[in-house]
């Protein structure tokens, strides 16, 4: 069985239904969250708990992604800790 509460694992989901939106939200925990963030903005991680207008790209090419609000909430104080 694998426990999906190990602290040595990142998980990303898409938080939303499936289907055409104009909107997507999506969720990274894991320790590796901070580093994949900077590399999708390209800059430092925003302030925790502010939403921040930035922009995403692809760590692969730097094109861009999509435009959209990044919300930072680093544990422990978060809701998956």
């Amino acid at each position: 069985m694998i426990n999906i509460y190990n602290s040595l694992m990142t998980i990303y989901a898409l938080s939303t239904a499936s289907g055409i939106s104009g909107l997507a939200v999506i969720r990274i925990s894991g320790n590796s969250t901070k580093k994949i963030i900077t590399r999708l903005i390209g800059s430092d991680i925003p302030k925790p708990r502010t939403a921040t207008l930035k922009k995403f790209k692809s760590s692969k090419t730097n094109e861009l992604i999509d435009e959209g609000l990044l919300l930072w909430f680093p544990g422990p104080n978060s809701y998956t800790g």
